[in-house]
């Protein structure tokens, strides 16, 4: 088992079942491969990349997936199942994909493509930048996609020919669906008491 994971307390559960979908560098640091990009974890630093393409872990027979975790970080996943995982008895039933920092075209398709007709849950943080990460991927999804614009401190939110304009404070993905009335497949699990999980598990581990 990783020492990473150890010293941030992760169940054991949880390190088992991510192990095979990750390696460790020279310096101990975990990476996480996105095909064309590389997630980068050490305890005192954590860069996700941009890329095309999605981090996965979790059955690799799609046909015995019913749940799809769509998270912004491969950490945040791992944050996220360590919290949650009483919640999810049936992990061969799970699959858990990390987007990176910028959520696009090309991971959407796929995501369509390969996963049809699964439920999603999307693992995003409480940062203005995790919430309209959340909520592009959750209207491409839906196949309703959306255009964002930040203007100060508002969100100019373009959607089915309409703008509606949105203070940053405001903005959730659950008031762009009041506000336009149209509602989106995916769910969303936000940390409720910190930034992200990935926050939270930190903090656990640390402040203690």
């Amino acid at each position: 088992m990783h020492p990473y994971l150890l010293r941030l307390g992760v169940r054991r559960e949880v390190r088992e079942f991510f192990a095979p979908y990750f390696h460790s560098d020279a310096g101990g640091n975990l990476l996480f491969d996105y095909g064309d990009a590389t997630e980068y974890f050490g305890l005192v630093y954590h860069r996700i990349p941009v890329s095309e393409n999605c981090w996965l872990a979790g059955n690799p027979d799609f046909n015995m997936i019913s749940l799809v975790f769509i998270c912004s970080s491969a950490m945040e996943a791992i944050a996220f199942y360590h919290f949650r995982y009483a919640f999810y008895p049936q992990p061969e039933r799970l699959l858990f994909l990390s987007v990176g920092t910028r959520p696009n075209i090309s991971q959407f398709r796929w995501i369509i493509e390969n996963l049809p007709g699964k439920q999603y849950l999307l693992v995003f943080g409480n940062s203005l930048l995790d919430k309209a990460g959340e909520v592009v991927t959750a209207a491409a999804l839906a196949e309703m996609p959306l255009t964002l614009t930040f203007i100060n401190e508002e969100v100019q939110v373009r959607f089915r020919l309409k703008e509606y304009l949105i203070t940053a404070k405001a903005f959730s993905l659950n008031a762009i669906e009041k506000l336009s009335g149209r509602r989106f497949a995916a769910k969303t699990a936000r940390a409720k008491n910190s930034a992200d999980y990935l926050t939270q598990l930190k903090s656990a581990a640390f402040n203690h």
